[in-house]
Parts: structure tokens; sequence; C-alpha cells
């Protein structure tokens, strides 16, 4: 509730425990950040954070992770240091998320092409073949 407090605009999701977003049903290129708690690297809520990411993206969604920059959670931080500490946090990464849509649309474009030439390549050797062929 803390981004929706700071102002971030977007389908905003809470969640009680991160093992519940594994359960989450993105739609194919879904962008999703998942703004977790800042707690020691070594933690079981980290591992279990990069599980449900992972989990995420093997279902379509392109996603990130982040953390405020101190231990900690994201209502920590809105309360120490306002909600612009909030957004200079999530907004780059909105940024980030959306290039990255931008640059797999294009890549997925690129592929389409140049199936297409081959295919249109391979008829037209069919045809040539076939004229050669006949005469």
């Amino acid at each position: 509730m803390s981004l929706q407090q700071s102002g971030i605009k977007g389908n905003i999701i809470a969640s009680a425990r991160i093992s519940n977003l594994r359960n989450y049903s993105p739609f194919s290129g879904e962008k999703i950040i998942i703004a977790a708690d800042n707690d020691s690297k070594n933690s079981i809520t980290n591992n279990t954070v990069i599980k449900a990411a992972k989990t995420l993206e093997m279902k379509g969604a392109i996603t990130c992770i982040v953390k405020p920059p101190e231990n900690g959670d994201f209502n920590n931080l809105l309360q120490s240091c306002g909600e612009q500490s909030i957004r200079d946090i999530i907004e780059p990464e909105i940024t980030k998320l959306t290039k990255a849509v931008e640059t797999t649309k294009l890549t997925q474009t690129e592929n389409n092409s140049i199936e297409n030439k081959m295919i249109l390549r391979m008829l037209k050797n069919c045809i040539i073949n076939h004229h050669l062929y006949t005469i």
C-alpha cells in the first residue's frame, strides 16, 4: 500500500505472503515489479521472492525485484523518508520494464520478419525449381 500512497500508477496487488504471488496468473508480457522487504541476503524470504519472480516469468510475465536501500520494507521507507523516496526507486524500474517489453516486441518482430523472408525465399526457390523442372 506504500506504493499507492506514494502516487505510483498502475495495478498494485498486495500479498500478505510473497509465496502467494506464485498463484497469480499474469498475462503474457505483463510487467510486474515485486516490491519486497529488504531482509538479509541469506534470508528465506529473499529466496522465496526470487522463486516467485521466476515462477511469474515462466508464466509469461516480465519481472523485477526492488527493495528499499536499507533493512525494512517500503512502509518503513515511506514513514522515514517520504513519498518521493519510493517514487525514486520504483519509477526507474517501471521505465526499465517498459523498455524491456519494447525490446522483446522488437526482437519478436525482427524474428518474424526473418522467418517470413526465409519462407518467401523457400517459396521462390520452389517456384524456380518447379519451372526449371518443367522446362
